[in-house]
């Protein structure tokens, strides 16, 4: 081999591996935006172009990936790990206003309003997500009226959740919240039992809910104590849906505490304070 040679066939290698190494990681870009709810009714060009315009990235556990006051580079879209959205009172108590995890997309509502962060995004676990750009997103949202669908689909439910969760907060008992939150996991099941799998922490839950951990932990024991549900870790098996279900309605209609412990009583001001 004459001199030079290695050299040149080192460099012709290393190109060859980056750009395979390139093209593998748009193609895991392209694959990510076609399995999430708010890209998949998206043309192959759309999505081509989406890809070209993100960056992967990952963080740490208990890492800050968005600030309250901050404006939003572009839609972020959680590849693997657990991410929590929060605000805090003036006091300092934190209300967890929601629970994203594999799939699960924040920051395109701030893209549209022009408005910066009322929340802070932390992440729970180490956090791999995709961040497609505020520029692309927008230039994509012209062409593709699909898109445009698919991004007002977004914003209606988390609107119908935010409404659901005043709903709660202004008229359920700790106690019927929990209830609550654990029949309409149970209604995307079918049968007379149902699985609930947490992906988060008992006190995440529990401050998205409204509750303190202690009142959780106390609600979820009444429950089980009756034969209602069987708790293991982060699994709640619902061993009886219909019977939950109608010790909530006949709750809510005598305007009863479901328990008929103290720290349950209607209008609970834990809820309100955040």
């Amino acid at each position: 081999m004459a001199p030079g040679d290695h050299d040149t066939e080192s460099t012709a290698l290393y190109l060859t591996a980056f750009s395979n190494g390139k093209a593998m990681e748009e193609l895991e870009k392209i694959q990510l935006l076609r399995q999430a709810d708010l890209f998949r009714p998206l043309s192959d060009r759309s999505i081509e172009q989406l890809a070209a315009g993100s960056r992967l990235g990952s963080f740490g556990r208990k890492s800050r990936i968005a600030s309250a006051g901050t404006y939003s580079p572009g839609i972020r879209l959680i590849r693997s790990g657990l991410v929590k959205l929060s605000i805090y009172s003036q006091q300092g108590q934190e209300k967890v206003i929601a629970m994203l995890d594999r799939g699960k997309a924040f920051g395109q509502a701030e893209i549209f309003s022009g408005q910066p962060f009322h929340y802070e995004a932390l992440s729970i676990s180490k956090v791999e997500l995709l961040t497609v750009s505020r520029d692309t997103v927008r230039l994509v949202s012209q062409v593709d009226a699909r898109f445009n669908r698919a991004l007002v689909e977004c914003l209606s439910r988390q609107f119908d959740a935010l409404v659901r969760d005043i709903k709660y907060a202004s008229g359920y008992t700790v106690s019927q919240r929990l209830v609550s939150f654990l029949l309409y996991r149970a209604a995307e099941q079918d049968g007379k039992e149902a699985l609930v799998e947490l992906a988060f922490t008992k006190s995440a839950l529990a401050s998205r809910l409204g509750m303190s951990p202690e009142s959780f932990s106390r609600t979820l024991r009444y429950l089980q104590d009756r034969g209602l549900i069987t708790v293991r870790v982060r699994r709640i098996r619902i061993n009886d849906v219909q019977a939950l279900s109608d010790l909530l309605t006949e709750s809510l209609r005598n305007g009863t505490s479901l328990m008929h412990l103290p720290g349950d009583e209607p209008h609970d001001e834990q809820a309100l304070q955040h």
